[in-house]
């Protein structure tokens, strides 16, 4: 017998988790408050903090304006291996 949660029991559903993401992990924040021209990049990277307590957005920090940012249009970054191996590439690369 499958044991189920209060939250089961009283909902008839099972929790969404989607939305959690592991602290600290890398992120893109769209730009929607600087005068954009053509060329420029519409994401900054940021880093992931934490969740609003007043809002749905999330917590970020940006390292291009060091400050602490709310916002709810954010990409996640789960490609950590493939940033590892491009900066061992750049470092051999450096080393020639």
């Amino acid at each position: 017998m499958i044991k189920k949660t209060p939250y089961e029991l009283w909902k008839g559903r099972r929790h969404i988790i989607s939305y959690f993401h592991p602290f600290g992990c890398k992120c893109f924040i769209l730009n929607t408050i600087d005068q954009l021209t053509k060329f420029d990049s519409m994401v900054d990277k940021g880093i992931f903090l934490g969740y609003s307590d007043t809002s749905k957005a999330y917590r970020l920090f940006n390292p291009r304006t060091l400050v602490m940012d709310k916002s709810i249009h954010v990409n996640f970054n789960y490609g950590l291996t493939i940033d590892r191996k491009l900066s061992n590439l750049e470092d051999n690369f450096a080393d020639t």
